[in-house]
């Protein structure tokens, strides 16, 4: 996505950020966090035991990633500038699955939290019913 060089590399390098600044955090608390992971505390490995301590270094990452796209989402209206594209919607798929792992948007984020609440107005994000809407009943499941 994006029409020039640079529109082009800004996607990407948003897309990248949201894939490894927040994604990757959101796993680690995640896979460090539900019961079922227990013995599958990284992904394709079974054996492996969960780090209770990574539960807390994957939202103290997650609300740093928030940091970080309040600061650019104060400057512009979506990560990338003026158009909406894939880095927007993967940063919105992080935020989903960090709501489902109770990460909330904190009030320290009002840009963060415009840009998602305009997000999730779309009739695009309307058509599915997000990250909790789907695992809500599997989040009993996760429980224990």
């Amino acid at each position: 996505m994006g029409r020039t060089p640079l529109e082009m590399a800004t996607v990407d390098m948003w897309e990248r950020r949201a894939d490894f600044g927040g994604m990757l955090a959101v796993a680690e608390n995640f896979r460090n966090r539900f019961p079922p992971f227990a013995e599958r505390a990284i992904p394709g490995a079974q054996g492996v035991a969960q780090i209770p301590e990574l539960v807390d270094r994957g939202r103290d990452s997650v609300l740093r990633f928030y940091g970080h796209l309040e600061r650019r989402l104060s400057d512009v209206p979506y990560l990338a500038g003026e158009t909406m594209t894939l880095a927007d919607i993967s940063a919105m798929c992080v935020i989903d699955f960090a709501l489902f792992c109770e990460i909330e948007i904190s009030a320290d984020c009002p840009h963060l939290r415009k840009w998602y609440d305009g997000m999730e107005a779309r009739e695009s994000a309307k058509a599915h019913p997000g990250l909790v809407g789907l695992l809500g009943n599997y989040s009993k499941m996760m429980a224990g």
